[in-house]
């Protein structure tokens, strides 16, 4: 199990796992993760193993990640059912909620999001799939409020990813960069 959730982490690239347990600061030069290779290697993990917690998260979140979000959804449900006592419960929390983005299930994302935060006050991809749950809910103004409690996430670093957020290669992002737009012209 040790080699597969390697090869998927290695496919992911800094996708889902960027913010994993053990991880690196999250790295805004990389590269875009090869979403097909992860789904096959990701694939194989659960095939071979249908017990594996982590290939079915890792899964859920290829499948958001490329607009499926049914499919990332059923993926990362099952991913909690399987492992309900995790001790990184807030991860599969928040990439579950990343999931429920992708299905526009935005009060489930939310609900998801909150819980992970609970476990996990500094966990960066939760605070932006909140934010994300909350603009979709058009609750700009918890929105921002979301934004801002984060507290890596100063002034500038929010000018410095504004960008990035409004480009075509993360438009799943555009609602973060939405409020993110209204934030700076306060």
């Amino acid at each position: 199990a040790v080699w597969q959730t390697q090869l998927m982490a290695e496919a992911l690239g800094d996708l889902g796992a960027g913010d994993a347990p053990g991880a690196g600061r999250h790295d805004t030069t990389r590269a875009v993760p090869d979403l097909e290779t992860a789904r096959k290697r990701c694939n194989e993990a659960v095939n071979a193993n249908p017990s594996h917690a982590l290939g079915w998260l890792y899964l859920g979140t290829v499948n958001a990640f490329m607009g499926e979000g049914k499919e990332a959804v059923d993926a990362t449900r099952r991913a909690m059912e399987l492992s309900p006592l995790d001790p990184q419960r807030y991860y599969f929390e928040s990439l579950g909620a990343t999931a429920e983005l992708a299905a526009q299930q935005y009060e489930n994302a939310e609900r998801l999001a909150r819980s992970s935060l609970v476990l996990h006050r500094m966990h960066s991809s939760t605070w932006r799939a909140l934010t994300i749950s909350l603009v979709a809910q058009d609750r700009m103004d918890e929105a921002r409020e979301a934004l801002l409690a984060h507290p890596r996430w100063t002034g500038e670093f929010l000018r410095l990813i504004l960008p990035l957020l409004q480009s075509q290669e993360v438009r799943f992002l555009a609602p973060l960069g939405a409020a993110l737009g209204r934030q700076e012209q306060r």
